[in-house]
């Protein structure tokens, strides 16, 4: 209050103290004096009473009377004053002002009807609320029982049976007399007055029958001053008061119960040692203690995150642990950190909370619904501002704090549990944040926070206190103020009954950890490392001594009305959408990068894979037929599809952990969830992989293939997508995602069977004949293998001749390799035959032969006839047997081969035909043709066209145009078909499938969310290096 304020407020009493001349100016005095203690420093006050005897004496003046006995002209001068003040005052410096007023004429015989109409008048210039003013009128100046709306009132006496059921009554054994207590709901305040001669104490200071006392939160009335010790009258609390105040008879009672609990983290002596506690609805908690102690722990422990290792919370006497289903939505959490959408506005964070958490509430309702949470926390205004990360802040930290908290009380939790929630403000936003928790508890709510060093304010505000000692010892419980007497008594301190300051009724709650963590000293005077009590001590005496503060009655089964219906999954998942979506594109950035990071790579690599082999005539001229370099950016496709889809994945769900900690509590799907996440991903990658296809192709004048092209790598991206958001789940940093990323792309690399060919990896991992395991478990393997095998079969040229080339390939094959390789089989059968008949050899060499001839020369007419029973024979004839089905192979494959090739030619006549001319049909091959490509899938440069395994020839001469004999999908790399049972099917839709199949296992197991990374040892060390030695602070 400003100095001018605080005069004009004298010179209305010196006004209203002289209207009657009766009025006993000794205590006129006195209760200015009292008034002005409250509203200025001391050595202030005696200036102002200064003030207020120059106008009274003033006033006594013979002109001065005459003056003043015109009741009109007098009213006109306060009304003047009032009228300068009035919008300088809060309201409930208006009341206190009143309240002065009354106290003046309190004890007239004979109350002038002048000073009545003067009181009025201020109540009216004021704006006072007409029923709460004389509510207050009569509580002051007349008998309680006269007070016309009970409902605000209280008498607290020692009668157990008080009769009348209009007032509110609270018994007190021992107290004699009766403490009456009026309740002015527009400013939240309550004011007593005690009527007796017994020896009362408002937080020890003492109370003087029949003057009028606020009672504020924080404050007891008690009849003792020390410790603990020789009690007669049961303390009353202001939240005893409150709890009567606001006592419904449809509120369902919430009590919380905390039966030697104990908890202990796994190969660790850390935690919470066995404690006891008991609490209930309209109480306010704070747990507080050393740095360390474990009080987020033992949040954690309460709120049910934590499971005990004995003991059991229970809330009405259901066992939070055992039963979670029956306290769904009772159980609300407020973290330390953020849980808010940092890209989204403040409404849309409440909006989409509220749809989350009301299925049922119409549009309109969810909207009034914000707006009143908007309203309620003093967000309205910055309703529509971004709220921003916390380095990069658009909103302050004490809005950001509001917001978090209107998050969860939207939803009328029962009990809400806050971790840290001054941690980061100012003085004054703590203040004001914990007094907008302590306010829920009026609404019938359990309120427990953790807190880490509580002003003497905020203290004040604390109904019970939880004292965490290290090593996770609960050193005391019970009432916050008591905290102070009972530590001071045991530590031996000075005035130890005192809980606050006697001249600015400040407490120090620094003390009770000051007590507690006190060092010994040494010989010189220094302090020691060494606690004078341990806390093994102080948690021995508490048990010994404790008591229980709160008396929690019955255990009610019946639990409170939830107020809340989530959605359905289906509904869950377009609210996660729409919400997933929004803070995307409000973010900028993001944005941007994900559209343009496609196009720009595409770009990047189609410009500098475009080779440029040149003509005679155009030694700059590009041929697609002539570039290299298809090879490899079909390989740099793929990992660019790999790397953009764990780019844009890999933070999706780390990020939204302490969300999703939240919406723990709401029991929210998180198959909705994921997949709202996954349908995202899904079609921003889309859309990345058609523009990146379109470019690309465009640069590089790949024709033809374009839907080939964005399916293979449309699904590639898409695991990466997956495998992006699992390791988002399952990692505890960022840090350590970006450092496992090339861990993840590096073998697909290494084993897409492009940089290193399958049979030159390791011998223990590779066969000739097939891909290793360890490749089929590659996504860049199958796709890398679909877009080869696709731009060799699909192109618009090669489509004309791939069967009849499949057909001179086979034939080849047979007369080229294969016929000479079953020649020297037999000419060694003769050799063997002529210098040592080895047996044994010779019949492995009959087998190896017979196979083949059965297996690969099927296609010539009356194979099985010519070789029937030939294993009967004796060594010579079987040999010359078979040396006559050779030479007749080769007679059959020769004619065969030219019939072949005749046929192409007449395909390659009718081409040119529909080409106009020869020249136009070579530019046609050229335009769609790759050599890179058919090398590489015919393996042009292997100069093993086949081999022989277990008995058997194995071709790969021209994998491509080879026919898969395994009917479980496996095959060679290169393989134009698949074959499943005894369907053959496209390897570029096939492979396709595999992928998806992978995908599928990854999507599944996020869903279970059964792969936990965060367990398995190597993660751990990889993150806590990168914390401590790649990120280190110089």
């Amino acid at each position: 209050m400003s100095d001018p304020v605080l005069k004009t407020i004298i010179r209305l009493c010196s006004l209203f103290s002289n209207i009657d001349k009766k009025t006993d100016q000794v205590r006129t005095r006195e209760l200015i004096n009292a008034y002005l203690n409250n509203h200025t420093k001391d050595e202030f006050v005696e200036q102002f009473l200064y003030v207020y005897d120059f106008y009274v004496n003033q006033q006594n003046t013979n002109t001065v009377e005459n003056f003043l006995k015109k009741a009109s002209l007098r009213a006109v001068k306060a009304i003047r004053l009032i009228n300068s003040v009035n919008k300088e005052l809060l309201l409930r410096e208006k009341y206190l002002f009143v309240i002065l007023l009354l106290e003046i004429v309190r004890f007239k015989e004979n109350i002038l009807p002048e000073e009545f109409d003067f009181i009025e008048t201020i109540a009216i210039s004021f704006n006072l609320n007409e029923k709460e003013f004389y509510n207050l009128k009569k509580f002051v100046l007349s008998p309680w029982k006269d007070i016309p709306e009970k409902k605000n009132f209280i008498i607290i006496n020692n009668n157990k049976n008080p009769g009348n059921s209009e007032y509110k009554h609270i018994y007190r054994e021992h107290l004699e007399g009766n403490i009456c207590l009026l309740q002015i709901k527009s400013i939240n305040s309550i004011w007593f007055y005690y009527d007796g001669q017994q020896k009362l104490f408002r937080n020890n200071k003492e109370i003087k029958p029949n003057k009028i006392y606020a009672f504020q939160k924080g404050n007891s009335i008690s009849s003792y001053k020390v410790g603990f010790q020789n009690i007669k009258l049961k303390p009353i609390y202001y939240t005893e008061i409150g709890i009567k105040l606001t006592d419904n008879p449809d509120f369902k009672k919430i009590t919380f119960e905390v039966s030697d609990v104990e908890f202990q983290y796994p190969n660790s002596k850390n935690g919470i040692k066995k404690f006891s506690f008991k609490s209930e609805s309209h109480l306010f908690v704070a747990i507080i203690g050393p740095s360390g102690a474990g009080k987020s722990t033992l949040l954690n422990l309460l709120n049910g995150n934590l499971k005990p290792s004995s003991g059991q919370v229970l809330i009405n006497g259901i066992d939070l642990h055992q039963a979670k289903e029956k306290i769904k939505g009772v159980i609300g959490h407020v973290p330390q950190d953020d849980f808010l959408f940092e890209e989204l506005t403040v409404y849309q964070n409440l909006y989409f909370n509220a749809k989350l958490c009301f299925s049922d509430y119409s549009e309109e309702k969810i909207k009034k619904t914000v707006e009143n949470v908007l309203e309620e926390l003093d967000l309205y205004d910055i309703k529509d501002l971004k709220v921003g990360t916390e380095v990069r802040k658009i909103i302050s930290g004490g809005q950001r704090k509001r917001l978090n908290i209107g998050m969860e009380l939207m939803r009328e939790p029962a009990i809400l549990f806050v971790d840290e929630p001054t941690s980061g403000l100012s003085s004054n936003d703590s203040t004001n944040l914990v007094n907008t928790l302590r306010e829920q508890t009026l609404r019938g709510k359990l309120v427990i926070i953790n807190i880490h060093q509580p002003s003497s304010e905020i203290f004040k505000l604390i109904d019970q206190l939880i004292v965490l000692d290290d090593k996770g010892y609960v050193v005391y419980t019970g009432d916050a103020l008591d905290a102070l007497v009972y530590f001071k008594t045991l530590s031996n301190q000075i005035n130890p009954s005192e809980k606050e300051c006697t001249s600015c009724g400040n407490v120090n709650p620094e003390l009770i950890l000051e007590i507690i963590e006190e060092k010994t000293i040494n010989e010189e005077g220094r302090y020691t490392l060494e606690r004078k009590v341990p806390p093994e001590e102080w948690y021995t005496i508490f048990n010994e001594n404790k008591r229980d503060e709160i008396k929690v009655f019955d255990k009610i089964k019946e639990l409170p009305l939830v107020h809340f219906k989530i959605p359905g999954s289906f509904k869950q998942f377009s609210i996660f959408s729409k919400r997933n979506l929004l803070s995307k594109l409000s973010n900028t950035q993001y944005l941007l990068i994900g559209l343009i990071e496609a196009p720009l790579l595409a770009t990047i690599l189609g410009f500098f894979t475009k080779y440029n082999i040149g003509t005679s005539s155009n030694p700059k001229a590009y041929i697609f037929s002539e570039n290299l370099n298809i090879t490899a950016f079909i390989l740099m496709s793929i990992i660019v599809s790999l790397f953009i889809g764990l780019l844009i994945s890999a933070e999706e769900i780390i990020k939204d952990q302490k969300i999703l900690m939240r919406e723990k509590f709401l029991n929210l799907s998180r198959f909705s969830y994921i997949n709202s996440k996954v349908a995202f991903l899904f079609i921003l990658t889309a859309i990345q992989s058609i523009t990146y296809v379109l470019i690309a192709n465009y640069i590089l004048e790949i024709k033809g293939l374009t839907f080939q092209y964005w399916l293979v790598l449309f699904s590639t991206g898409c695991f990466a997508n997956i495998l992006g958001l699992v390791i988002s789940a399952n990692l505890r940093s960022v840090i350590a995602i970006y450092i496992l990323i090339p861990f993840l792309i590096i073998p697909q690399i290494l084993l897409s069977g492009t940089i290193v060919k399958f049979d030159k990896l390791h011998s223990s991992l590779t066969t000739k004949e097939y891909p290793p395991l360890v490749a089929d478990l590659m996504p860049s393997r199958w796709a890398f293998e679909a877009l080869a095998v696709s731009h060799f079969v699909d192109n618009t040229y090669e489509k004309n001749y791939f069967d009849i080339d499949k057909l001179e390939s086979d034939v080849s094959y047979k007369l080229n390799f294969l016929i000479p390789k079953i020649a020297s089989l037999l000419d060694e059968w003769r050799t063997i035959t002529i210098t040592g008949n080895d047996l044994q050899k010779i019949n492995k060499l009959s087998e190896t032969i017979s196979k083949t001839m059965r297996n690969s020369l099927i296609d010539i007419p009356n194979t099985e006839a010519r070789i029937i029973g030939i294993e009967n024979l004796a060594l010579n004839q079987r040999l010359n047997k078979f040396q006559s089905f050779l030479d007749f192979s080769k007679l059959f494959y020769s004619d065969y081969l030219d019939k072949i090739l005749y046929k192409r030619d007449l395909i390659t006549q009718e081409i040119v035909i529909q080409s106009n001319n020869q020249e136009q049909y070579i530019n046609f091959k050229k335009e769609f043709y790759n050599e890179a490509i058919a090398n590489m899938v015919l393996k042009n440069d292997d100069s093993e066209k086949l081999f022989i395994k277990e008995n058997k020839i194995i071709r790969r001469y021209e994998p491509i145009f080879m026919t898969p004999s395994n009917s479980f999908g496996r095959t060679h790399f290169y393989s134009a078909v698949k074959k499943l049972g005894n369907q053959y099917f496209s390897t570029t839709y096939f492979n396709v499938l595999i992928i998806w199949i992978i995908s599928l296992i990854l999507y599944l197991s996020l869903l279970l969310d059964n792969i936990k990374l965060v367990n398995i040892k190597p993660f751990n060390i990889v993150t806590k290096y990168a914390k401590n030695k790649l990120f280190r602070k110089v």
